[in-house]
């Protein structure tokens, strides 16, 4: 930044390419092209650790995965949808089993140590059958098409995959 009155300590310049898949984040890496690849897909991390020169390091991430309702549309202006739709999503599933249990589940949109982090907030809980009780008291007809709009590096995340299981 020319503008700044601090100048950099370390590096005379930092260049951030923009790498749409995962693999070829790790020939990147691999081939020294990339000195710091972030983040790092967990599927990539056995592999990755079995590499000479390259440094693996684990610490928290405020990165949060949201599913964000347009709660002036149908059927998700009805609250009870929203709650049913909370209610049938197995969180503690998915970390165990996408993320190896590298991941936590946050009560609210703040995760711990971000400012505006609220412990009083309770986690969201799974239970499917008051899911489809909320469904059915809202009026909701069995097998109503639903999309979800995802974002993402080209791919179909495994945590979407998992969401679409979940609500079907």
């Amino acid at each position: 930044n020319p503008y700044s009155t601090i100048k950099a300590a370390y590096f005379s310049e930092v260049i951030l390419n923009v790498v749409k898949d995962t693999t070829s984040q790790l020939i990147q890496i691999e081939k020294g092209d990339a000195d710091i690849i972030d983040p790092v897909a967990h599927e990539s991390l056995a592999w990755l650790k079995g590499k000479r020169g390259i440094s693996l390091l684990k610490g928290p991430s405020p990165i949060v995965q949201l599913l964000h309702m347009n709660n002036e549309k149908y059927p998700f202006h009805d609250i009870r949808v929203r709650k049913a739709i909370s209610l049938g999503i197995d969180r503690q599933n998915i970390i165990d089993s996408i993320y190896k249990g590298r991941a936590s589940i946050i009560s609210g949109a703040i995760p711990n140590g971000i400012p505006g982090f609220d412990p009083n907030i309770d986690k969201p809980d799974y239970n499917p059958k008051k899911a489809k009780a909320l469904l059915s008291e809202a009026g909701i007809p069995e097998n109503l098409p639903l999309t979800i709009t995802v974002i993402s590096n080209g791919s179909v995340p495994p945590s979407a995959l998992a969401l679409q299981s979940y609500l079907i």
